[in-house]
Order: C-alpha cells, then structure tokens, then sequence
C-alpha cells in the first residue's frame, strides 16, 4: 500500500463510523431596514435543551460598509460567525461564541467571557427577528 493512501482511508473509517455528516442549512431570516445586510441561521444546528434554544448564524454587512473593532478597526467586516442562545418566554438571548471574518482573509475570535449575561432582544431588531424563527421552529 503506498503511504499515502492512509489518509483518505482512515476518513472514510471516521465517517462510517460517526454516521452521516449534517451540511449546514443556513435560511435568510433578516435583512436591514436598507435590504444591505443580511442575518441567516443554519436550521440544521437549532437544538433545544431545557427549553433554550440554540442555533448558529451569520451575518452578512453590505460590502466594503462595516469595519472591525480596536486593532482591526482597519479591516472590512465581510461576515460574522456565532452561536446563539434564546430563552424564548423571558424573550432574551445570549452570544456563546462569535468570530468576525474580514475581506483580507483575516478573523478574530471573540472570547465567550465577553458575553456573560443574557439580554433582553429589541423587538423588530434584526436579532429580534432570528428569535421569532428560532423560538418558531419545530423540531423534526
């Protein structure tokens, strides 16, 4: 057997043996008053545990409109990456991991430390909106 025909077997080994991998279905739920940018949630990562739901998503600023924060305050935001979490009674919802990618290939890891409590969501916000989705949503 040639070395490097291991690889490719071991992953097919990995895949049998984990089950089928879930692609990612990720669904507009939000534009901007201006229709510019754009919110998604993978439908495929909404879990519910103990009556949070959680899901990952992506927003998406009009190109070239959005720079980063402190030291990337240079660098154009081309999307931004998270997981979120609703409590959909208390109607609040909290960041549990966020990275920023930027137009020059670049990203940032934002700590979850930064995100410690949860937040009342502003109605008609566009993260209001991706609540009413995720609290909406039935599981299959």
């Amino acid at each position: 057997m040639m070395p490097h025909a291991k690889g490719p077997r071991l992953l097919v080994t990995l895949l049998l043996a984990c089950g089928a991998v879930q692609a990612s279905e990720w669904v507009s739920v939000s534009h901007s008053t201006d229709g510019a940018d754009e919110l998604f949630v993978d439908v495929s990562s909404i879990r519910v545990i103990n009556g949070i739901r959680r899901a990952w998503d992506k927003w998406v600023p009009a190109r070239q409109t959005v720079k980063g924060a402190g030291e990337n305050s240079h660098r154009w935001v081309s999307y931004e990456l998270g997981r979120s979490a609703f409590n959909c009674g208390e109607e609040t919802s909290k960041i549990q991991a966020l990275t920023i990618y930027y137009a020059d290939g670049t990203n940032e890891h934002i700590a979850p430390e930064v995100f410690k409590s949860w937040e009342p969501v502003v109605p008609d916000s566009v993260y209001g909106f991706e609540m009413q989705y995720v609290c909406a949503w039935k599981p299959k």
